[in-house]
């Protein structure tokens, strides 16, 4: 089963300017090294410095940084609008570990046939896992008709020998740095 740990936190800033009503977006996603933190900066906001709290720091409007798991994460933004007035946010968020952050959804049913609808088996609306990923496809007989290569975690529904595989259910195993997912896929076509 899929663990569900919200991975969006929206943020506000106070204030009385152009940025009053603005929010920042921070979404965290697990990454191979760790905590990947992607940010937004705040509407109206002309300038941003970042620091991440570790030393490091981005002037970026949208940011994309990776943190080490289970250590606190500790953000700082100075925003400037377009009339020159400043704001400063900051925020600490607990540790996250790789688990927490595992927000995957796998598709139980797939259809390889070309349409360029459904063609392929792999986890739904996962932007990057990264090379820390493995997908291994089973038949029945527990035979491994596919595993993946690289960053390719998708299976197009063919065996090994590029042989299109027969209409029925597939047992995956899906790894993730040190976690294992398992389930069932049934391909149609």
């Amino acid at each position: 089963m899929f663990k569900q740990v919200c991975c969006a936190v929206i943020l506000g800033l106070a204030g009385a300017n152009a940025m009053s009503q603005a929010e920042i977006f921070v979404r965290f996603e697990p990454g191979c090294e760790g905590v990947r933190g992607f940010f937004r900066s705040p509407v109206g906001a002309v300038s941003t410095t970042w620091d991440f709290g570790d030393g490091t720091t981005s002037t970026d409007s949208d940011p994309v940084h990776t943190f080490a798991f289970n250590q606190p994460i500790s953000i700082s933004l100075l925003a400037t609008d377009a009339f020159g007035e400043q704001q400063t946010y900051t925020a600490i968020y607990p540790p996250r570990e790789q688990a927490d952050l595992s927000l995957l959804e796998m598709p139980t049913i797939f259809t390889p046939n070309g349409d360029g609808a459904n063609d392929q088996f792999g986890p739904i609306g996962v932007p990057v896992l990264g090379p820390c990923a493995d997908l291994m496809v089973f038949n029945r007989y527990g035979q491994r008709i596919f595993s993946s290569q690289g960053n390719n975690i998708l299976w197009d529904g063919r065996s090994y020998a590029g042989e299109p595989a027969v209409p029925g259910v597939y047992f995956y195993v899906l790894q993730v740095g040190g976690l294992e997912f398992t389930g069932n896929v049934t391909l149609a076509r």
